[in-house]
Order: C-alpha cells, then sequence, then structure tokens
C-alpha cells in the first residue's frame, strides 16, 4: 500500500498546485481530479482515510507532475464540459471558454426564437466541435456544418459528434485560402471563433496558454490582427443567405475597429456586445442584402 490516504495526498496535491495557482483554483483543480478518479467530492474526502493503492498514488503523481508544468487540467484528463455536453479535447484543440458558451448561447437562442425556420449554420474554426454540437443539440431546426484548417482537429470534434450523437458535416478546410468552401449552400447563420490574438499579446498571457494550446488557433499577425473577420465578411457578402446573421467572438480591445472593418466590408446592422465581465466581446451582424 501507499504511505497516502485520500485525504493526505488531497491536501499535498493542494499544497503542490499553490505554487503555481491561486489557492481556489488549487482546490478546484484537485478536487476535479479527485471526482475523476475516484467519483468522490472534497467535502467527503476527510471521511475516506483509505489508504492508496501503489498504483492509484502513481497514477496521480503523474497527474500531479503535468499540472505542475503548467499543462491544463483539461488536457490531462482529456476532457472539459461545453453548456452541459462532456467534450474531449486535447493539444490538437483549444479549451472552450465561458466566453464562447456565452457566444453559443446568444446562437441558440436566436434559432429557438424561429422554431419554423430551417437554419444552415456554418460554424468556422470549429476546434472541438463544441459550438456546432451545442447547436444541434438544441435546435433541430438546424443543419449544422463546420471547418477547421486542422485535420487533427476536425478528427476530434467528430470523436465528439459521434459520442454526443450530433449530425454534423465537418470540414477541414484553409478558410483563409479556400474561400469557395461549401460554396454550393446559402447559409443562414455564421457563428465564429476565430483566431484573434496578436503575437505580441503572449508575453502576457497565462503559460498554460501559451505552452499548451495550439497557437494556430489563438493568435494572428500583429500587422493584421483582424485577418479573420475580413475573411468571414468577404465570404458572408457571397454564401450569407438574405436576411442572414453573423455571431462572432472578438478580440476585446479591438471591438471598434472590428465593427469598422465589418461595416466599411458592406455589413449590416453590426452590433458590438459585452460578455458576462463587461468587456467587448462579441459582434452580431447581418449582410447587405438586407
Amino acid at each position: 500500500m501507499s504511505e497516502f490516504t485520500l485525504q493526505s495526498y488531497y491536501n499535498h496535491a493542494v499544497q503542490t498546485m499553490c505554487e503555481i495557482y491561486t489557492n481556489d483554483e488549487a482546490n478546484a483543480i484537485v478536487n476535479w481530479v479527485f471526482e475523476d478518479l475516484f467519483t468522490i467530492r472534497k467535502p467527503q474526502i476527510s471521511f475516506l482515510n483509505r489508504e492508496l493503492t501503489l498504483s492509484e498514488t502513481d497514477q496521480l503523481n503523474q497527474i500531479v507532475n503535468r499540472l505542475k508544468s503548467y499543462e491544463p487540467i483539461q488536457y490531462v484528463l482529456g476532457y472539459t464540459y461545453f453548456l452541459g455536453h462532456r467534450i474531449r479535447v486535447n493539444k490538437n484543440v483549444l479549451i472552450p471558454r465561458s466566453e464562447t458558451e456565452e457566444l453559443t448561447t446568444l446562437v441558440i437562442k436566436h434559432i429557438q426564437s424561429n422554431p419554423d425556420t430551417l437554419y444552415n449554420v456554418l460554424d468556422i474554426g470549429t476546434g472541438s466541435g463544441c459550438i456546432p454540437i451545442a447547436i444541434q443539440k438544441a435546435c433541430k431546426n438546424a443543419r449544422v456544418f463546420a471547418i477547421d484548417i486542422s485535420q487533427e482537429a476536425i478528427n476530434t470534434a467528430n470523436e465528439n459528434a459521434l459520442h454526443l450523437r450530433a449530425d454534423i458535416q465537418f470540414r477541414c478546410a484553409d478558410f483563409l485560402n479556400e474561400p469557395e468552401v461549401f460554396k454550393d449552400i446559402s447559409f443562414d447563420l455564421l457563428v465564429s471563433n476565430p483566431p484573434y490574438i496578436s503575437q505580441k499579446e503572449q508575453n502576457s498571457m497565462e503559460q498554460n496558454v501559451v505552452k499548451f494550446e495550439p497557437h494556430q488557433a489563438l493568435f494572428v499577425p500583429d500587422d493584421d490582427a483582424l485577418i479573420f473577420y475580413r475573411h468571414i465578411a468577404e465570404f458572408a457578402q457571397r454564401n450569407l443567405a438574405p436576411n442572414g446573421q453573423l455571431f462572432l467572438e472578438i478580440n476585446q480591445q479591438l471591438g471598434k475597429e472590428t465593427v469598422s472593418l465589418l461595416l466599411e466590408l458592406g455589413l449590416k446592422h453590426v452590433e458590438l456586445i459585452k460578455d458576462i465581465n463587461n468587456n467587448d466581446r462579441f459582434i452580431l451582424a447581418r449582410n447587405a442584402l438586407i
């Protein structure tokens, strides 16, 4: 048997995590690990003073060592939750943020408010597939499509869709250089959380993001930070149906600049929306055919 009990290892792990995280973050991370491995929550641990087996201790040590290197808990355990859905994640896809849940909720509410309308929806830069999966599961009046430049990301998204029984049409495509992707489909709604962080912002970012999450899905050139929004607007002019809408997540530091760009490129009714933390985070817009 091991020298540790469940309680003593929990305390040891929290103390170790406090070296790189706040106390609240450390407790949340370790609680998630114990719930995942032992199906117990923090309040129960103090009542479980059984000794850990050597195998359990080895497994916990491996997890703690990965966490100590700043690897996100979601990658260590291999999953996260997005609007109630368990989503598999790995180094090939971004870990979904709460802001993206807000964006997806805006889309879902819009589609659900028109239950008699059939929507063709395209998610641009799908990553794990969390956005289109959540939309398709919540909106039976939506046909959902998604693209990503990474075949590994598309593979992960397909796994998630299969596991959650979501009917999504995924395609691997370089959106910036393949403007005719899905050219035969008129979309009623475009949604995207594209790369929008400038290279120079890396220095102010957390190590667990910069060291482990895919840079291709995060960063854009300093001299062309709005490159994806320009291409999305141009795609919308060709492929967005009359009365079609765009729902975009944006860099909070470039809200006004992004609005100006979309207006210059012919989009109408461009609305800048704040997230729950009062940051400029989302844009809703329509095409020029209205």
